[in-house]
């Protein structure tokens, strides 16, 4: 029975020599790895490298070096196998390819021709789809104006007019500025959920990239960043069917809003994750010029153009009302764990079993102030930003499905949180009060909270 690509690729990074897998799987990788996407050719490049010793092995590493579909970060780890196993191959290939990968990522704007034009045929190949992919016709006309010979300058015509066609910046006839190439026909849209409580959010863009409708698909997270990543050529038949399947979904909501807002989206989230140290996914890393993040503007958040910020921010009554969000399908299961669980629960226990006589009104009020110093420090310390970024997503949901009040609370509630001086918005007070409630009923053996139940989707 067949398999697919994918199964394959699964299938071999799971195997090892001397194991049934290793064989049926090895057999196979010449006609499946031109087939990969540019991350797994490189997981299985680095693979291969690690058993140069093995039967086979090192003729495999030559033959995929030699035939010209490998991406270039893949050329990368296959010429440094190729120098470990002493076959031809040119000095410091692996470093000069991997300066020429970081043109692309750090922007740069000029390029040696002459070591280019230096590299194997399967090298150069790499290259040029590698600027193609990263849409860098600047870097592509470089090269074919330099180029040595009719041949090679044809060949970088087609690249660079493939890079135009996908909608790539070209420089306008004074050379000085960068320009958006016309094309007649044009998609450019994206879909994204309401962030979960730990602020993960799930983003469709669907875009013409190549002369195909291309759609990706991203996980990112607003402390962690972009968690997965993968990127399909799909109908627009088949994108709506897909549409309406999530639609059916009971368990989840999507919206529409606009394309650009949803790559400030991502890109941000690289950025926190980064700068955290997390290791962002490989797919998008080698993909994100071609979906249009690298590029994109700064900008005020999408909420501010459906909303007016003016009006939200003088309506004080807004803000107070923003623990009735909780009730709202939207936040159903939203919890927020105290900054250190254990003592907050120790407190609340210790205040409800203290020899001390206290009203009912005295013992609410004490626990609630116990909730309102841990929210402030929470927002203090996790970011208020974070929090308040949090919500203003969750509006623009809310706008789109309909709830504009909601979102309007929500939007008040985003605000509160980022005014250190004022106490933090009730929705968060009754957040922590509500997490807490939940953890003492499941301890005691009571019910778990609610599922996620946020069903519909709205396509403008």
């Amino acid at each position: 029975m067949s398999i697919s690509n994918k199964e394959w690729y699964d299938l071999f990074m799971a195997a090892h020599p001397g194991l049934m897998d290793w064989e049926k799987t090895f057999e196979e990788i010449g006609k499946r790895f031109p087939k990969l996407h540019g991350d797994e050719q490189v997981k299985v490049a680095e693979k291969l490298g690690g058993f140069l010793g093995e039967e086979g092995v090192a003729e495999a590493v030559e033959k995929l070096y030699g035939s010209g579909k490998a991406g270039l970060l893949a050329m990368i780890s296959l010429s440094r196998s190729m120098k470990e196993l002493g076959r031809p191959v040119e000095e410091g290939l692996a470093e000069k390819l991997e300066a020429w990968s970081l043109l692309c990522d750090e922007s740069e704007s000029s390029c040696d021709p002459a070591e280019f034009f230096s590299f194997s045929g399967p090298a150069q190949k790499a290259v040029v789809e590698h600027l193609t992919d990263w849409m860098r016709p600047d870097l592509l006309a470089a090269l074919k104006d330099a180029a040595p010979s009719r041949e090679k300058a044809k060949e970088l015509a087609k690249a660079l007019h493939k890079a135009k066609s996908a909608g790539a910046v070209i420089k306008d006839e004074s050379g000085e500025k960068f320009i958006m190439a016309e094309r007649d026909e044009y998609v450019d849209e994206a879909y994204m959920s309401p962030p979960d409580p730990e602020g993960t959010t799930f983003i469709y863009l669907f875009r013409t990239i190549f002369g195909k409708n291309t759609l990706a698909v991203a996980l990112i997270n607003d402390e962690e960043g972009v968690l997965k990543f993968d990127s399909y050529q799909v109908s627009v038949a088949r994108f709506q069917k897909m549409l309406e399947s999530t639609k059916r979904n009971p368990h989840a909501v999507i919206v529409k809003v606009d394309a650009s807002f949803a790559r400030r989206l991502i890109a941000a989230a690289e950025k926190e994750g980064t700068l955290r140290g997390k290791v962002q996914e490989q797919g998008y890393l080698s993909s994100r010029r071609a979906i249009g993040v690298a590029d994109e503007p700064e900008g005020p958040h999408l909420v501010w153009d459906l909303l007016n910020r003016e009006e939200i921010a003088k309506e004080k009554g807004l803000a107070a009302r923003s623990a009735e969000l909780l009730s709202h399908r939207l936040f159903e299961d939203w919890m927020i764990e105290p900054l250190v669980e254990g003592r907050v629960m120790a407190e609340i226990e210790d205040m409800q079993t203290s020899p001390i006589e206290l009203s009912a009104s005295q013992r609410l009020e004490r626990e609630m102030s116990i909730y309102e110093r841990e929210a402030k420090d929470l927002l203090d310390i996790r970011g208020r930003d974070l929090y308040a970024g949090r919500l203003f997503n969750c509006a623009v949901v809310l706008f789109r499905i309909g709830d504009e009040e909601e979102a309007r609370v929500a939007a008040a509630a985003g605000l509160a949180a980022l005014d250190r001086e004022s106490a933090p918005p009730r929705f968060f007070v009754e957040l922590l009060k509500r997490t807490v409630d939940r953890h003492r009923s499941e301890d005691d053996g009571g019910p778990k909270g609610p599922d996620m139940d946020r069903g519909g989707i709205v396509s403008l």
